[in-house]
């Protein structure tokens, strides 16, 4: 029985996903998936097994005959079962490699047609290694439950008085705080290492020349305690003259002002109102409470701010804005998910306490407007600093969120709120008056059939969601039910094969996390040049499709020789030149 569910769910972890797979991507899916259906068939059965030792009774003996089977039925038996596993992997892998050009046609990474020799090599594989990750984690899995075995058989011959129900509750107990101890060494580990790697690396180089950045001279945050990204964000970005330039190309009247970016390390300041307080004090520094706008990004777990959503709102609002930005872990987003979840909404609801004190203090007219943004890890914090949509249209003048994991709270209560009859993919949210969930710049003004939007408001909410990004519909729910997004028709980018399996589907998309940041803008979990329109939306600055192209391509130009890390991941990796949106 674990052979045979371990076997199936092999077979469906080669089934399609959301974005086009590599040979890791399968053995990893393989491996977990094969592992855990296995291991489930053995406790069920082990389960069954138990019930009469746990209420006291005997099991009756099982009658053997001794003759036994015929050493020719048992070897005919064993082909047969050989044979039928093996032509069940042969047409899973080959409907594999057809199905993997879907994938990659519709997410944009490749042209359509029959997967070559090199994909199939590729695809056999990745199946061999999660074979050999499978036969790993049961015999890892046996051993523990010999041992847990042993060990329980001599509790009872030493306290034959206690019930066996309690010894056997209490290993179990005893087993997984062990378990426990042993993942939370693994991780604290994993986060120093983080700490260690974020200063190691030289980064951006020289800190930035301009005063209105944190890190120049003028700043009282010292550029070297902000880590790589910190760096990297105070010292990247467009300048005054490139904005200037930009907008000229759109035939935007007026001058440009040189943008404030403002970013507070972890390292200087591990507490969250101690952050807050710094930020605070930098904006005032810089001069950002007498700009149009201030907008408040929270970043992914290594303090990672998204490139292309903070030009592109630094772009329409010809520079006369502030980003602030305050870190709140060094680990990786993968990691901090884990690890600082916590830590990343009280640092968002820190800043956002602050400086909605300050500027409560400033007389109504000389307020600047306030803006929110985040991607991935840092959509899931930046939500932290409200407790509700109706606290966040009070709290806010606009938002993008882009690459929102389903665990936020409030984007959950969009979508279990929406309309009848709207999909989880584009849900309707009341009359779509302030919040308005998007797959693409074009669903910005337009509602899904038999549905209608009320005219803008204000504030306005975007939450820009691809239907190929795992790291959007990834949830431990996806182990045993079945997404709304999964019985509905399928996004735009998402292959038809695509289908809901148990076990499989959660490691697939798990798998397909790291990858999601390599396809091109409008994919996956890469959200590039098409923030310029949601942004263009938020802001009502009312540029045609066709100018916020045009910023779009010059950040594009602007990010493709830089290296930065990408989230989930946090490695680096070249940007793409002039990758859309």
């Amino acid at each position: 029985m674990p052979l045979t569910a371990g076997l199936l769910a092999s077979w469906a972890a080669l089934t399609p996903s959301l974005v086009p797979r590599r040979w890791w991507m399968t053995a990893a899916s393989v491996a977990a998936a094969s592992a855990l259906a296995s291991g489930a068939a053995q406790a069920v059965g082990a389960g069954v097994r138990a019930v009469p030792g746990l209420l006291g009774r005997s099991r009756p003996a099982p009658v053997r005959d001794e003759r036994g089977p015929r050493p020719g039925l048992r070897s005919t038996a064993g082909a047969g079962v050989l044979g039928a596993s093996a032509v069940g992997i042969g047409v899973s892998l080959a409907r594999s490699a057809r199905e993997q050009s879907d994938v990659a046609r519709v997410t944009g990474v490749g042209d359509a047609g029959d997967a070559g020799d090199g994909d199939r090599i590729h695809h056999l594989a990745g199946y061999g290694a999660g074979l050999i990750g499978w036969a790993v984690l049961d015999a890892t899995g046996r051993v523990s439950r010999r041992l847990r075995a042993r060990i329980g058989t001599r509790l009872r011959q030493r306290l034959p008085i206690v019930p066996p129900v309690i010894v056997t509750g209490a290993l179990v107990v005893v087993t997984v705080r062990i378990y426990g101890w042993v993942l939370s060494r693994v991780l604290a580990r994993a986060d120093t290492n983080a700490v260690i790697r974020s200063f190691a690396t030289l980064g951006a180089g020289p800190g930035p020349v301009e005063p209105e950045r944190s890190g120049s001279r003028s700043s009282a945050e010292p550029f070297a305690t902000m880590g790589l990204h910190g760096r990297d964000f105070v010292t990247g970005g467009p300048r005054r003259d490139r904005i200037a330039e930009v907008l000229r190309t759109t035939r935007r009247a007026g001058e440009a002002r040189e943008p404030i970016r403002v970013f507070v390390g972890r390292l200087g300041h591990p507490d969250p109102k101690e952050a807050a307080a710094a930020a605070v004090a930098e904006l005032e520094r810089t001069g950002a409470f007498e700009r149009r706008a201030i907008l408040m990004v929270t970043g992914t777990g290594s303090g990672w701010v998204p490139p292309w959503s903070t030009a592109a709102f630094e772009h329409l609002m010809g520079g006369d804005c502030a980003v602030v930005s305050a870190q709140y872990s060094f680990a990786g987003s993968w990691l901090a998910f884990l690890i600082h979840r916590g830590p990343a909404r009280e640092i968002a609801r820190a800043v956002h306490r602050a400086v909605r004190a300050r500027l409560r203090a400033l007389p109504p007219e000389r307020r600047p407007l306030l803006y929110a943004a985040g991607e991935s890890l840092g959509a899931f914090g930046g939500h932290g600093a409200f407790r509700s949509a109706g606290a966040m249209l009070r709290g806010l003048d606009g938002a993008v969120w882009t690459g929102t994991p389903r665990t936020t709270g409030i984007l959950a209560h969009v979508l279990r709120d929406r309309r009848h009859g709207s999909t989880e993919v584009r849900p309707v949210y009341g009359t779509g008056r302030h919040i308005r969930v998007v797959t693409r710049p074009e669903d910005l003004g337009r509602a899904p059939e038999e549905f209608a939007y009320s005219s803008w408001g204000s504030p306005r909410i975007v939450y820009a969601q691809h239907p190929s990004d795992p790291v959007v519909w990834w949830g431990p729910a996806l182990l045993l039910r079945r997404p709304d997004w999964l019985r509905e028709p399928r996004g735009f980018d998402v292959a038809p094969g695509v289908r809901w399996r148990p076990f499989a589907t959660f490691w697939q998309l798990t798998a397909d996390m790291p990858r999601s940041v390599e396809l091109p803008g409008g994919h996956g979990h890469s959200y590039h040049a098409e923030t310029v329109h949601y942004w263009n939306a938020v802001l009502r600055t009312g540029l045609t499709d066709a100018q916020c192209d045009a910023i779009g391509r010059a950040i594009g130009e602007d990010l493709a020789p830089s290296t930065g890390a990408l989230p989930l991941t946090d490695t680096g990796a070249r940007l793409r030149r002039g990758a859309g949106g």
